[in-house]
């Protein structure tokens, strides 16, 4: 790699030259700036309120927000901690009740209608907000108010007309999977911007609108409700792109994950599979589960060495390994098809949680480190795992690939339609998947997982996922492939983004599609590497193969000049020989 050390030096010195540096020290220093405070507002009668404020909680931190979730039943405005949070939040997000039998709390209504902050309300009665009932401050009924002196508030009080069969948005149609009765209220001014609608094919009515209201021009979004699930709330993640005012190009990423890979597995199936994408130039993620256990048998990696060859093969050819849990079993199931970090009978976390995920990540970890497979995120099995399974998680990787479990007191996932950053589940970073998987004996499944991924598309900026295991015919994964690239998905390569696994071994990262180790395990010795890109090594190759060829054609014509330059020589010197007589 010496050529391309030396081609970053000439970068460097060209960047330097040519006024870059400045440039990128200014971007450097912003690339972690004081994130805006949001205040997520929430009551506590939902069924299951985890479900609703940690996903919606979930897809705003992705906009770089400080929030600050707020059960409005059990704390006030003027709680000691929770002070400098309303005062310094820039937004208000407020996930009304779902019924509307609970009203927001006089001081919270004050509250929300005197901040300037831009308000999202999600809820089938924003008249609890907009209205004026139960009072407010004499100054949210100023000029500065969120209810204008020209409103009717009897326009605000939500009464439906009709169940919604249809989503509306960006001019395409989307059947719902989930009951929605048509709203018939409107915000509290002339709404300015109407996202999406929904529609029964008779009766149609916004379902996300947006206005400004008072001589602030405060910013005012209505979602007549909020769901964690299907297509409305994808239609809410792409509306949260213009209340946050994010300007990004639309782009749509998928991957591709070869999933349980066990011990057990079949080495020359993986070679086929890693043969194919390569080939395609399909960057793929390789779920590895570094033990199999069934019964009283259990088998490692180590115990497979042409497994383990064929991995370190698919490594090297781009894949990235992601550790898939240790065994992927609890109680007596066999690998594959038992949880491992949740509980499912008892429903619920597994006992001494701390000591156990603890113990579990950092076997999987040397288990796959002693075999120079050097895994880049984590996947719990069937996505199972409580909020502190993740927080323990976190202290080993920065990156999770898979749908998040939302609650601790029952199994519920959610499928977010883009990565999800600065998480409720420990900060980590997720890569969701929302695709769908291939199934062996269920024909229609790959048109169906092409049309979950056209879904996730109604979010302008979006990230889906796909899985495939590797006993199934490799036919199906070509057509599978083949869909995808004739809806002109960007196939979604872990490699080029950041991450960050921290192990009592040493660390592995990546980054620009490199994958860096320094890794050194008891009695081994240490491990410091980088897998260059292909694109990068063939860059360096010709670069190098360059140099040597003018270097060796300089030297060639050097040589040249100098044998001719003695023949000149040698012929005056016989010339004045001959003239002085001389024999």
């Amino acid at each position: 790699m010496i050529w391309g050390k030396r081609a970053a030096w000439a970068v460097l010195a060209a960047a330097v030259l040519t006024g870059w540096m400045p440039v990128l020290a200014a971007e450097a220093e912003d690339a972690e700036p004081d994130r805006p405070g949001l205040l997520l507002l929430y009551h506590k009668g939902y069924q299951n309120e985890q479900v609703y404020m940690r996903s919606l909680f979930n897809l705003i931190a992705t906009f770089g927000t400080s929030i600050t979730p707020v059960n409005v039943e059990e704390q006030n405005p003027q709680d000691a901690d929770l002070v400098n949070e309303v005062a310094r939040a820039r937004y208000i997000v407020l996930l009304a009740d779902r019924d509307g039998s609970q009203k927001l709390p006089q001081l919270w209504r004050g509250t929300v209608r005197d901040s300037a902050a831009s308000l999202y309300f999600m809820g089938e009665n924003p008249g609890d907000v907009f209205g004026d009932e139960g009072g407010g401050s004499a100054k949210s009924m100023g000029r500065d108010s969120i209810i204008t002196s020209t409103t009717n508030v009897s326009n605000v009080s939500g009464n439906a007309v009709a169940s919604a069969t249809t989503l509306l948005i960006h001019g395409k149609s989307y059947p719902l999977d989930v009951s929605l009765d048509i709203p018939n209220y409107h915000l509290p001014a002339p709404t300015e911007h109407v996202y999406s609608e929904v529609s029964n094919g008779t009766v149609q009515s916004p379902f996300i609108s947006s206005t400004h209201v008072g001589v602030r021009k405060r910013l005012i979004f209505l979602c007549a409700r909020y769901t964690a699930f299907y297509e409305l709330s994808f239609a809410i993640a792409d509306s949260l792109f213009d209340f946050f005012g994010a300007e990004v190009e639309p782009k749509h990423e998928a991957y591709v994950r070869i999933e349980d890979i066990h011990p057990e597995r079949d080495p020359e199936e993986i070679r086929k599979i890693v043969e194919f994408l390569h080939g395609e130039g399909v960057p793929f993620l390789l779920a590895v589960i570094p033990i199999y256990q069934s019964g009283g048998e259990r088998v490692t990696l180590t115990d497979r060495p042409e497994l383990v060859k064929a991995l370190q093969e698919a490594q090297a050819s781009g894949g990235t390994i992601v550790q898939h849990g240790t065994t992927h079993q609890y109680y007596a199931s066999e690998t594959g098809e038992g949880y491992e970090f949740w509980d499912s009978i008892r429903k619920g976390p597994i006992p001494d949680e701390d000591r156990y995920v603890t113990d579990k990540l950092e076997l999987g970890l040397q288990t796959l480190l002693a075999n120079k497979l050097y895994p880049v995120a984590f996947e719990p099995p069937h996505y199972a795992m409580t909020r502190h399974g993740y927080e323990i998680t976190a202290r080993y990787y920065s990156t999770v690939v898979g749908n998040l479990q939302i609650t601790d007191t029952s199994f519920v996932t959610t499928e977010p339609p883009y990565s999800i950053l600065h998480s409720y589940q420990g900060g980590l970073t997720f890569y969701p998947e929302n695709g769908g998987y291939v199934s062996g004996d269920e024909p229609t499944v790959i048109p169906e997982m092409l049309a979950n991924l056209r879904k996730v598309e109604i979010v302008r900026r979006s990230q889906s996922g796909v899985f495939f295991h590797s006993y199934l015919p490799l036919d199906d994964l070509k057509r599978l492939v083949k869909g995808m690239k004739e809806q002109h998905l960007a196939f979604f390569n872990l490699r080029a983004h950041s991450n960050q696994v921290r192990t009592p071994w040493g660390t592995i990262t990546t980054q620009d599609g490199k994958l860096q180790t320094d890794v050194k395990l008891p009695g081994a010795q240490p491990t410091r590497q980088a897998a260059p890109s292909s694109t990068e090594q063939k860059l360096s190759n010709f670069v190098a193969w360059g140099v040597v060829s003018v270097v060796t054609t300089v030297i060639a014509v050097f040589l040249i000049q100098v044998r001719l330059l003695r023949r000149r020589r040698r012929a005056r010197l016989f010339e004045e020989r001959m003239e002085g007589g001389e024999s």
